[in-house]
């Protein structure tokens, strides 16, 4: 079987103007993975691939008459590939690979949609917490829950991050200069005719542990999170990548006392000098990642 090893975070980037779909190049940055090194990878993933499953494109106009998932599943992280066989060609193209979070912790959740921010072939899904404040995510097996993620309702998801940035900070208050807790301040501010307010440049979000909600949607599936480390353990790509699986605190506002979240970091992530600890404050941006149990 001939594919083509060009990934699709190195074809189309992440493009926030112009409407063109997402790529999964930070993600795998966020991992240690780029250039010739993801694709080595992802031929490693082609040629060990002990999961293959046959899907249907998700979105019209996928025009490929045969969609392939592959996985490499390792202890917490699975790697896997999207493939894809043209009309009137005889061999699969690579169409997107990406990292599959298996370590989870359930949230109960109003879908309200699906979009294809990341092309024809994967899908991002539109919730609502109780608290009324929105969620979205990346579901790495969408081709194979589309149906079911359109079908709305209330769902169990079960939710994992993997850390974009991270850093640590020492006490509170933490004061947020930029980012959508800004915007949204901002954006409430000119609602209520304080322009001069809302035009301040030094505009600023002071947070303290207990009054804002842990993670605050940025762009699509990625979002900006400030909370507590509760729990810190080993993990990785076997020998390749060492890193860890940080529980983040997640407070009432977020989803009831005592849940958590599982995010992922790995040292390019890390803010320099920094190893994550219980009990740390940190913040930092997160891709966020749900798959479908079953409805409620």
């Amino acid at each position: 079987m001939k594919k083509k090893s060009t990934s699709k975070s190195r074809k189309r980037k992440t493009s926030r103007k112009t409407g063109e779909p997402l790529g999964h190049g930070d993600h795998w940055q966020a991992l240690g993975f780029e250039g010739d090194d993801l694709i080595r990878l992802l031929e490693e993933i082609a040629q060990a691939a002990s999961q293959v499953e046959n899907l249907n494109p998700p979105w019209p106009g996928a025009k490929m008459e045969k969609l392939v998932q592959m996985e490499l599943p390792w202890k917490e992280i699975s790697l896997s590939l999207l493939l894809g066989k043209p009309p009137k060609e005889e061999s699969l193209h690579i169409l997107s690979a990406f990292p599959i979070l298996s370590r989870t912790s359930a949230w109960k959740l109003k879908i309200d949609g699906v979009s294809d921010s990341y092309g024809p072939f994967e899908g991002v899904v539109d919730a609502t917490a109780d608290t009324g404040h929105p969620l979205q995510w990346f579901d790495p097996h969408f081709a194979r829950n589309a149906a079911a993620w359109r079908a709305g309702g209330t769902v169990d998801v079960n939710l994992a991050g993997l850390a974009l940035s991270m850093r640590r900070f020492d006490a509170e208050p933490y004061i947020l200069h930029e980012g959508p807790r800004v915007e949204e301040l901002r954006a409430r501010l000119k609602a209520e005719g304080r322009h001069q307010e809302a035009a301040d440049p030094q505009l600023s979000v002071t947070y303290v542990t207990e009054t804002l909600r842990t993670i605050f949607s940025s762009f699509h599936d990625h979002h900006e999170f400030v909370g507590k480390v509760l729990r810190v353990a080993q993990t990785g790509l076997g020998s390749m990548v060492k890193g860890w699986r940080v529980e983040l605190e997640c407070r009432h506002d977020d989803h009831g006392t005592g849940r958590s979240l599982p995010v992922y970091v790995f040292p390019p992530a890390l803010e320099a000098g920094y190893l994550p600890k219980k009990g740390d404050l940190v913040s930092g941006l997160l891709w966020l990642q749900g798959s479908y149990p079953c409805h409620v």
